[in-house]
């Protein structure tokens, strides 16, 4: 009995007090709360990446590298039969008339000039030093049209003739002589001779003893 009027007394005293205005609350109970774990952030750190090298390979190219030459021959003389002949052969510039290279035959007419940058070159073979006709010939000429009589003068000055002999040119300087100019020596001279790079460049010549 005592317990069912405390119930009463209880629940008037509720009632009571919502009628007031008076709200109840609730005491919250200890209820444990989850502490959230730790999170790991993982985080990839790119390795560097060696930078490219650039390597220059040289490309090779279409045109060889001129190497020096040599040039051989043999010097001969025809007034019916072929015959050794002593001279000189000399490689020089056309248009500057320079010397390049320059040997004189040995007895049996052979010569070698080495060491030649390959190239384009008139070349120059001496018939004589003298201002004469040479013993024995009534005149003197190259082997074919192609070729042409030079005189080489003393001043470092040349001069050439197309289709002419060594009296062409005899009688040419005896004219010039007034004017000082004094030839050192006739030659049969062949132009555009060409060099090749890097062989044993063979070549021999014949003039004829008219």
């Amino acid at each position: 009995m005592t317990r069912v009027k405390f119930q009463f007394v209880t629940l008037t005293l509720v009632l009571l007090l919502t009628a007031c205005g008076v709200q109840a609350t609730a005491i919250p109970t200890d209820t444990p709360t989850s502490t959230p774990l730790p999170t790991a952030t993982i985080t990839f750190t790119p390795t560097a990446s060696p930078s490219p090298t650039s390597t220059l390979t040289p490309i090779p190219s279409d045109t060889p590298i001129p190497l020096p030459a040599s040039l051989i021959g043999t010097i001969s003389i025809s007034n019916g039969s072929v015959k050794p002949f002593s001279s000189t052969v000399e490689l020089r510039m056309a248009e500057s008339f320079d010397l390049v290279a320059g040997e004189k035959t040995n007895s049996k007419g052979e010569y070698k000039i080495e060491d030649i940058q390959p190239g384009k070159y008139e070349l120059w073979v001496l018939i004589t030093a003298k201002s004469a006709m040479l013993s024995g010939c009534n005149d003197v000429r190259p082997q074919d049209e192609a070729w042409k009589i030079g005189v080489n003068f003393e001043d470092g000055k040349g001069l050439t003739m197309e289709n002419a002999y060594l009296s062409k040119a005899l009688f040419l300087v005896d004219g010039l002589q007034s004017a000082g100019l004094k030839a050192k020596g006739y030659y049969a001279v062949l132009s555009n001779f060409e060099i090749l790079s890097g062989v044993e460049n063979k070549f021999d010549v014949t003039l004829y003893c008219d």
